[in-house]
């Protein structure tokens, strides 16, 4: 039962924006570059403001909470003790008194404010929800379709949901009828393999929704299937099971992750790291010091005697382990890379994009980048645009324009063709170059989302 607020911003006074590039606003109002328009929503009046979602933001005021919509309007006043986002039903989860029930976007308590605690609507449209200690299932128009009996519940999923009666769980349909008895110390939901993970007699195993054992509870640890493979653990190792319970990689490693969509796993074996594929082969021999997942671009960071590089899948060093820290990277193809403290960026051939020489670099988006100032008490940053044109100061090939001045503390996070900025502990907002389109003067902001920042 937790929150689905898509942005919290962490401020003492907060603004809605609306930036569009119009006219030049009023000199009397924030300010913004000229060529757009800063236009104010609401009065400072709110203690915190979240991002919109489904044409609405729910707002606090005088630790009451309550909703605008996207034109600032108060269209559900400040009354709730808490709030949570409008789901794809219309309904949102609202406290009062203690109490938590739904709304709907006129206001009007669709479902009064009666339990302890409630759920969002699953997928057969019931509600998890609990009252005097027991949980049940209610629908949209607050009808208990499955009264509150239950000492423990599991939202519904794939047609069935794991509830707990005493010390034993089991399984329901969305009738309420018992589908699978209680019989179970632990239970969870079942998954898209069709199988659930139960335990008994302190051991795991997995049933299907028959409620038929299809692999006997005899591991010590036991885990979701993933690529058609689950994790296992028996006397301290582990391995891998299919959904036939055949064991098809013997329980010999002291740590595993699952199979990702590369058919690989990475696996701990003495201390050391590698991957192994879905037949139990060593592809990449357990060797490295510390290990990642391999990206989408096909490439892992690993460690070696204390250096990181970058393997592919077949094991081979494309970028040798010669740095002292290095990142994933990025979608435009650069990564960080540390050497005797000191920050650059690479590409995927392992050429200096952006010589390791400064204190701090961060590839940003749309081809720019933050460098930071040596020599600095605190961090100060620059933006750089990077393109692949001649110029000294970056790598053959490339070309390295400073579009500011070391100007900012940090914060910097691009999103709707601006950059979120921090100068001198104030926000404020840039353009790709560089142009300051709405100084820094906020003592918060967040990113731009649907044409709307929080400040």
């Amino acid at each position: 039962m937790k929150k689905t607020r898509v942005l919290a911003l962490l401020l003492a006074l907060c603004l809605a924006l609306s930036l569009a590039p119009t006219a030049a606003f009023a000199a009397s109002e924030p300010k913004a570059a000229s060529g757009w328009m800063l236009e104010r929503l609401t009065s400072y009046r709110y203690d915190n403001v979240y991002s919109v979602y489904n044409d609405v933001m729910v707002v606090e005021r005088d630790g009451q909470w309550g909703y605008l919509d996207e034109t600032g309007k108060e269209v559900i006043p400040c009354q709730y003790e808490d709030a949570w986002d409008f789901d794809d039903n219309g309904l949102a989860i609202v406290e009062q008194g203690g109490k938590y029930g739904y709304i709907d976007k006129t206001g009007e308590q669709v479902i009064p404010c009666r339990y302890d605690n409630a759920d969002g609507f699953a997928e057969n449209g019931l509600a998890l929800v609990l009252a005097d200690g027991k949980y049940g299932y209610i629908d949209a128009a607050g009808t208990e379709v499955i009264p509150p009996k239950y000492d423990y519940a599991l939202p519904f999923y794939g047609g069935l949901a794991a509830v707990r009666e005493g010390d034993q769980y089991g399984y329901i349909d969305q009738t309420g009828n018992e589908a699978i008895p209680f019989q179970y110390d632990v239970a969870y939901d079942f998954t898209e393999s069709g199988l659930a993970l139960v335990k008994v007699d302190g051991k795991w195993g997995y049933i299907d929704k028959t409620g038929e054992t299809v692999i006997p509870c005899q591991y010590d640890d036991a885990f979701y299937f993933a690529q058609g493979l689950a994790a296992v653990e028996m006397d301290g190792k582990y391995g891998f099971i299919d959904p036939s319970g055949q064991l098809t990689i013997p329980c010999q490693y002291d740590a595993v992750g699952h199979f990702q969509d590369d058919g690989l796993a990475l696996v701990e074996q003495g201390g050391k790291y590698g991957y192994i594929d879905k037949t139990g082969a060593q592809v990449i021999p357990c060797r490295y010091d510390d290990a990642d997942y391999f990206s989408d671009d096909g490439l892992a960071v690993v460690a070696r005697d204390g250096k990181y590089g970058y393997i592919d899948a077949t094991g081979a060093e494309v970028i040798p382990c010669r740095y002292d820290d290095a990142y994933a990277f990025d979608e435009g193809g650069l990564a960080q890379v540390e050497l005797d403290g000191k920050w650059g960026l690479i590409d995927k051939t392992g050429e200096e994009r952006i010589p390791i020489q400064y204190p701090g670099v961060m590839p940003l988006a749309d081809g720019l980048v933050a460098i930071q100032a040596a020599g600095q008490l605190e961090p100060k940053y620059a933006v750089f645009s990077l393109y692949p044109e001649p110029m000294p100061e970056a790598a053959p090939g490339w070309t390295l324009t400073q579009l500011t001045d070391y100007l900012y503390d940090g914060g910097l996070e691009f999103s709707e063709g601006l950059m979120m900025v921090t100068r001198n502990r104030k926000r404020g907002f840039i353009d790709a170059t560089g142009t300051e389109v709405i100084e820094a003067q906020y003592d918060g902001a967040g990113a731009f989302v649907n044409g709307l920042a929080m400040v």
